[in-house]
């Protein structure tokens, strides 16, 4: 663990000069880690897990204790990084709460798109993949529930029959025909 840190500590240079160091103080920094670099380099072999945690919390502690600047940086970018993490997050969520198809419009719209999907793959000779695109499609109609709509019943049948049709087809295609 330890050498991991100094090795992502290699980069603190670069991070000091985003974070506005001063020269001093980002000089400080530089030599503070290729302190600690070499003293990896020399004495890790003989090293033991407790010198290395020991070493590791002090390194922390140094790093707290004299650089400030570079800390309060880092905490930013923590913060910002957390900040766009839940966004992320949350549109991650909201994205998933859009694809479940909740109306028969809905259900439908998403149909027809994996329909439109299996054709695709159809084209593009995946036939496999296609048959399962006009499956899924299939399976979506199946929960359209205002059947006594005439629109919405004729559009059903429409891409019901698609499918059924390019699933015989794609079946052909794979020799498959039982």
């Amino acid at each position: 663990p330890y050498s991991s840190v100094i090795i992502q500590s290699s980069s603190l240079p670069s991070i000091g000069y985003d974070a506005n160091l001063p020269d001093a103080e980002s000089e400080k920094l530089n030599e503070y880690v290729r302190s600690e670099d070499d003293w990896m380099m020399t004495e890790e072999c003989e090293a033991t897990p407790e010198l290395l945690a020991a070493r590791l919390t002090a390194a922390k502690a140094h790093i707290a204790e004299n650089f400030a600047a570079l800390n309060e940086h880092v905490e930013k970018r923590r913060k910002e990084q957390e900040e766009k993490d839940r966004q992320l997050a949350e549109e991650a969520k909201q994205r998933r709460e859009e694809k479940v198809p909740k109306s028969d419009p809905q259900r439908l719209k998403v149909a027809q798109e994996k329909r439109e999907q299996g054709v695709k793959q159809f084209k593009q000779e995946h036939y496999h993949e296609a048959v399962t695109r006009f499956v899924q499609a299939l399976a979506t109609l199946k929960d359209i529930y205002d059947l006594d709509n005439p629109e919405y019943l004729k559009k059903r049948n429409e891409i019901a029959l698609s499918c059924h049709l390019n699933i015989a087809t794609s079946s052909l295609k794979l020799k498959k025909y039982s």
